[in-house]
């Protein structure tokens, strides 16, 4: 019972509960910084060319990341828009607040 305690307390701290529930989460913090990229928008009247400028503007200390691969989301900015992706590939990604990805 024990050793099966301590399979699950570190299946946990890695963040394991299952491929559907780190797209979620993957995808939650590309809609933040897709929610932060609009005020970034409102505020300064251009698109964020990082994921680094939506951290500060926002006031995070650490960048979000892709649960799965933990590096920083892909963060891009043209003239008409923004995309930010999952630095993994397998998440999907937002094009200036539409997401690639079915509900």
């Amino acid at each position: 019972m024990r050793a099966f305690l301590s399979a699950a307390a570190v299946l946990l701290a890695v963040g394991c509960g299952g491929e559907k529930a780190a797209a979620n989460r993957c995808r939650a913090g590309m809609n933040t910084l897709s929610s932060d990229m609009a005020m970034f928008r409102v505020t300064r009247g251009y698109w964020a060319e990082s994921a680094a400028a939506l951290d500060s503007m926002a006031g995070r200390t650490e960048t979000l990341r892709c649960p799965l691969c933990r590096e920083p989301y892909r963060v891009s900015a043209r003239r008409d828009g923004y995309t930010i992706s999952c630095p993994a590939g397998v998440h999907g990604g937002i094009d200036t607040g539409i997401p690639d990805w079915e509900e």
